[in-house]
């Protein structure tokens, strides 16, 4: 089982449509060598139990973490 998440800008989904058909792919034909560059520079978080891979662009990283925690306040 394989599971991928990616949080992207709205601006940015449409960028990304064929990058996520080439990993899907790729990922089927087991070869990452395949895989293009993704259209916007990204974050990956692999987890070290499981096979969970979360993918953020920088700039939804930047606004997501931008935020203030109300619970400090």
């Amino acid at each position: 089982m394989w599971d991928f998440e990616l949080t992207v800008l709205p601006k940015e989904i449409l960028d990304f449509l064929p990058w996520i058909v080439n990993l899907v792919e790729s990922h089927d034909k087991g070869s990452s060598l395949l895989l293009q560059s993704p259209p916007h520079s990204f974050e990956l978080e692999v987890p070290e139990v499981g096979l969970f891979n979360n993918a953020w662009t920088q700039k939804a990283w930047l606004l997501a973490n931008s935020t203030i925690d109300l619970s400090e306040i």
